[in-house]
């Protein structure tokens, strides 16, 4: 009996935390449309690439952490080697760019980090 009524609790916890996560990604629903068009495409799209390739949504971080993206995006525009790291990319070679040049390796290592501590 006693681990019929823990299992039916853990079970009600669980639906409570799924509940409390689906209200929180629709109060994020609004926002989308706040979120503000990106100055140069070029770099833009450079710097989703790495984060998608490294595990990362972009478009999460964007609408989730809206002052880490422009952030991400403001350091991406600095970069040492652009033409580098699009070729990079476009061979799916993510390592060589984020040990040797990426100005962004340390905050996307963060968010690699941060997304794995979630799901783990």
């Amino acid at each position: 009996m006693l681990e019929g009524a823990m299992a039916s609790h853990q079970i009600q916890t669980l639906f409570d935390h799924v509940a409390n996560v689906f209200r929180q990604c629709a109060s994020l629903r609004p926002r989308l449309i706040d979120v503000p068009e990106l100055d140069d495409p070029h770099s833009s799209s450079l710097m989703r690439e790495r984060l998608t390739q490294s595990g990362v949504d972009p478009h999460y971080v964007q609408v989730v952490q809206p002052d880490l993206y422009r952030e991400l995006q403001r350091i991406c525009d600095t970069c040492p080697d652009p033409e580098g790291c699009a070729r990079d990319l476009a061979r799916g070679d993510l390592e060589v760019g984020m040990r040797k040049y990426c100005p962004n390796a340390a905050a996307i290592d963060e968010l690699i980090v941060g997304d794995r501590l979630k799901k783990g």
